[in-house]
């Protein structure tokens, strides 16, 4: 029934007086949302819950509460059979959202005080062994395919983190692991299985639509909704990896390990992350690492030579990897976040050090603002060999010939659940004006080594909200703007939140 349920909220949302994306909060919009949602209950009672009800507070749930927001109502489809062929335009309303893991950490792109439709229950994981594919839907989390997977000694170019969702990764770029073998998660990308704005149902590949599939692997949510995804599948047996805590004394052997690593390492098998972590004052290297074989042929052992204050690197899964990953987050809870993207070719030592003295003068900063206020301020530092090496192309421009890979400041807080909604707004604005002040710096330090440019283009799936489409998509922005005025005249995809193609 879930495609007469979309079609039937997509119709509902352009059923009152056309309002701005900015005057939600106003009762008009209010009423217009309880309106869809009353009209939605009467056709589908099981499938739509509201605040307060069990079912609706989960559907709401995000990682991190500073993205949440009550929706009026929440829509959770159960399948994709029926076709509703009453396509009727009613109008504009409100907002829409389609959320499926909460990848996005912006308030209004994966939550909306409208309708919400939660893709919960789309959660098929389908091997095809003849095929060498595997279909997953959206609602599955990352470290949830890859348990699946294990069995079969099968995986997927995903993401790296527990509690990381199918949908949001893949649609917007998706970097993994098994990048530098095989690419970026949407260059293993074979079909999407797309509900069109106007509730048509196709199944996207490159052969049947190729305007279509080059859209989606990276523009985002701007073309419908997509309800699962069909990979290659890439033979998988067990990895060497782990995690491994410095003490600060350390800092100065860890950058310089990463940046021999970044400079040296001619395998593609073996890749590393650095994270920058300070709190209290106190900066705490961590390095992850995953090399594609039980046998790490000693490729890290200028990490493990490093002294210490804990290491838990081994032979195992790649599930195992991805949860072990999953563990690190903050003690205090529920907590806020935001984050952004910087670009950047190589990782010098130098640079290494600068940026984790950005970072430490950032923390210092919010540390005085904020001096009882549980805080994190992190640089993941993410050397590839070639990230681009295995490219397709698509929305999002990835090329050989310029490999950027891409830096994720973040900042992680306490952030107090008996806050008001515009409290929590007012905390959030603080540290991504803080994020963007970190980002800047850490991109002119690279700009000035002569491994950024100014104009180079940003992950989308780590960047701020004001962040300018065409630093998210570049020379393809004038097409995708094509592209999305002709598979949704109506504009029915501007409802939702997100960087929008169409006003």
């Amino acid at each position: 029934m879930v495609l007469s349920t979309i079609l039937l909220v997509l119709c509902a949302f352009r059923y009152a007086t056309a309002l701005s994306v900015n005057t939600l909060d106003t009762s008009n919009s209010t009423a217009a949302a309880e309106k869809a949602c009353n009209l939605i209950k009467t056709q589908f009672p099981d499938l739509v819950s509201f605040p307060g009800e069990s079912q609706f507070n989960d559907a709401i749930d995000h990682w991190a509460i500073s993205s949440e927001q009550t929706s009026a109502c929440s829509v959770e489809p159960s399948n994709s059979n029926d076709i509703n062929k009453n396509n009727r335009a009613f109008g504009r309303s409100l907002s829409l959202r389609n959320q499926v893991r909460g990848h996005a950490f912006v308030q209004n792109f994966s939550s909306t005080p409208g309708v919400q439709i939660s893709m919960s229950k789309f959660n098929n994981f389908v091997f095809n062994k003849e095929q060498s594919t595997v279909t997953v839907g959206v609602a599955l989390t990352w470290d949830q395919v890859y348990e699946k997977g294990d069995p079969l000694n099968i995986t997927v170019a995903g993401g790296r983190i527990k509690g990381v969702g199918v949908g949001g990764l893949s649609l917007g770029g998706g970097y993994s692991w098994r990048t530098d073998q095989f690419g970026l998660t949407i260059d293993n990308i074979v079909a999407h299985n797309l509900v069109l704005p106007n509730g048509d149902q196709v199944r996207v590949t490159n052969e049947s639509n190729p305007d279509l599939f080059f859209a989606l692997r990276g523009s985002l949510n701007n073309f419908g909704i997509v309800t699962d995804i069909t990979y290659k599948a890439i033979p998988q047996g067990e990895i060497f990896g782990g995690t491994i805590l410095y003490p600060s004394s350390s800092l100065d052997q860890v950058n310089e390990a990463v940046s021999d690593f970044n400079f040296q390492n001619t395998d593609p098998r073996a890749q590393i992350m650095l994270a920058q972590n300070v709190a209290n004052g106190t900066l705490l290297p961590t390095v992850y690492l995953s090399f594609n074989s039980p046998d790490s042929s000693d490729i890290f052992n200028s990490f493990l030579s490093i002294p210490y204050t804990q290491a838990d690197v081994k032979s195992r899964t790649v599930s195992d990897l991805t949860n072990l990953i999953g563990t690190l987050n903050p003690e205090f809870s529920p907590f806020g976040f935001t984050g952004h993207s910087v670009p950047v070719l190589k990782y010098t030592s130098s640079f290494n050090s600068k940026s984790a003295q950005l970072a430490m003068a950032s923390e210092a900063r919010l540390r005085e603002q904020f001096p009882s206020l549980d805080l994190i301020v992190s640089v993941f530092l993410e050397p590839f060999l070639n990230p681009n090496a295995h490219s397709l192309g698509g929305a999002y421009p990835h090329t050989p010939e310029r490999p950027l890979t891409p830096i994720s400041p973040e900042i992680t807080y306490f952030n107090d659940p008996n806050l008001t909604l515009e409290e929590k707004t007012s905390l959030y604005n603080v540290f991504a004006a803080e994020i963007k002040s970190l980002s800047t710096a850490l991109q002119a330090e690279a700009v000035s080594e002569g491994f950024s440019r100014w104009d180079d283009i940003l992950y989308s799936n780590y960047v701020l909200a004001d962040t300018p489409l065409e630093l998210l998509f570049g020379d393809n922005l004038p097409r995708l703007r094509g592209l999305a005025a002709k598979f949704d005249p109506e504009r029915v995809m501007t409802l939702t939140g997100g960087f929008l193609l169409q006003s």
